[in-house]
């Protein structure tokens, strides 16, 4: 199932990597269960180059 969400959903992570500013970590999230076949997950960006350089030392995450 992660490998078919993975599959449905690379045009969706090629689209959202072509539109954000690099470097980035996304992630890309699977549909509920019942859309695994056919659905594509959603990708959300987590953290930008800017958020991660202007965070307080010592903190690893949102």
């Amino acid at each position: 199932m992660l490998a078919r969400n993975f599959v449905n959903s690379v045009a969706r992570v090629e689209r959202f990597a072509k539109q954000q500013a690099r470097p980035f970590i996304a992630k890309v999230y699977r549909p509920q269960p019942r859309h695994w076949e056919r659905k594509a997950g959603r990708v959300e960006l987590w953290l930008s180059y800017e958020q991660w350089r202007d965070r307080p030392l010592g903190e690893t995450h949102r």
